[in-house]
């Protein structure tokens, strides 16, 4: 989970996405636990057409939200090596 409810509060679909290292993406789903209702997993759509995806990776790699991005703790590269988004 997220280290503050309040990020959770914030987190929207198409939100851009920055890692450590520029601007890696959009928010493209928020996968949720069914009984706290609490964002797990975000699906980053990443890449361009034709080589867009999605990755799924746990909301725990967040490191901050602001009103207008998502702040990961991980590089571009690391955001592409997850597995995609099913």
């Amino acid at each position: 989970m997220l280290p503050e409810m309040k990020y959770t509060q914030k987190l929207r679909l198409g939100m851009p996405v920055f890692a450590t290292d520029g601007k890696a993406g959009k928010i493209a789903k928020i996968i949720t636990d069914p009984e706290s209702r609490q964002p797990v997993y975000l699906a980053v759509e990443i890449g361009r057409l034709p080589n867009r995806r999605e990755v799924v990776l746990p909301v725990s790699l967040v490191r901050g939200v602001t009103a207008e991005t998502v702040n990961l703790d991980i590089t571009r590269q690391t955001l592409a090596d997850f597995p995609d988004y099913e």
